[in-house]
């Protein structure tokens, strides 16, 4: 990442969506393939639930939120978890997302927009995670360094011969 000295903060949050949202981008379709053949809709199959109301109750995490479910506001018609049927009077939104919804389960809503902000916002809290753990392994690695170091130092003062 680069950043503009004396830059608000505001720039560098966009600058590092802006630079994981390309590099997302770039590799969507090889990402694409790993989320469904990971198969990360399938436990959305399983749900038991018969109608809407308890189905967006369910708890789902992000990404199955955005990828295994069309946009709530398209005004698709409930099957079940992955099957969602186009009303006879028509979309109540028919553009973007709404219209990359597919009910197949290797499609879905897996090249939608949604998915793919789902996605980098999984990415990014993963990666600040690791980012925190990474901070206690050097702090951890430093402060037993600084015990040796002092310990070598005492050794060679007692260790003195004439």
């Amino acid at each position: 990442m680069f950043y503009v000295a004396g830059a608000n903060p505001q720039t560098k949050e966009h600058v590092q969506k802006t630079w994981v949202q390309n590099m997302v981008g770039k590799n969507w379709p090889s990402l694409k393939n790993c989320l469904v053949r990971g198969k990360v809709c399938e436990a959305m199959n399983n749900s038991i639930t018969t109608n809407l109301d308890d189905f967006m109750m369910e708890k789902t995490n992000p990404i199955e939120d955005g990828c295994c479910r069309p946009p709530r506001d398209c005004g698709f018609e409930f099957m079940n978890a992955t099957f969602w049927k186009v009303p006879k009077s028509g979309l109540v939104k028919n553009d973007g997302d709404c219209k990359l919804w597919n009910n197949q389960p290797d499609a879905l809503c897996f090249d939608c927009n949604r998915c793919k902000e789902a996605f980098v916002g999984d990415l990014r809290k993963d990666a600040k995670y690791i980012g925190i753990g990474l901070i206690v392994e050097v702090v951890i690695v430093l402060f037993i360094l600084s015990i040796g170091c002092c310990a070598k130092k005492n050794n060679d003062k007692n260790s003195s011969y004439p």
